[in-house]
């Protein structure tokens, strides 16, 4: 077992990185260009249109590689092993966030009193709030 410490930020950090790992598994790579440091360059190009150069390369590679056009990608449901374990703790990380900011900011987005399912054949990771 191990034990992690992480503050708020970091959890919400946490919770992208599993986001996008999980998502670039399943064949969602136009997600890349989502990417806080490359969205950022993105904004900062001076050339004509690199979202939609760089999303014609993604399209293309990942025809090459998974056999999936643009836009399609498979289920978490399908997914590989790796690619539902990051769901199922991003799910964890994302419902005790949802948790502590609802009860102290009243209802949120998110319903957080539904438990997360668990899709892959691994134990669900456990997280308890400090205070």
């Amino acid at each position: 077992m191990y034990k992690i410490t992480l503050n708020k930020e970091q959890a919400e950090l946490l919770v992208k990185a599993l986001d996008l790992f999980s998502r670039v598994g399943c064949g969602q790579w136009e997600e890349i260009l989502r990417h806080p440091t490359l969205a950022k360059r993105i904004m900062q190009s001076k050339t004509g249109s690199p979202v939609r150069e760089a999303r014609a390369y993604i399209d293309s590679a990942k025809k090459i590689i998974t056999g999936f056009d643009g836009g399609v990608s498979e289920g978490i449901t399908t997914a590989d092993e790796p690619n539902q374990v990051a769901y199922d703790m991003l799910q964890v990380l994302q419902h005790r966030l949802d948790r502590d900011a609802n009860r102290e900011n009243g209802i949120g987005v998110r319903n957080y009193l539904i438990e997360p399912t668990q899709w892959s054949d691994s134990p669900m990771i456990e997280i308890s709030k400090e205070d």
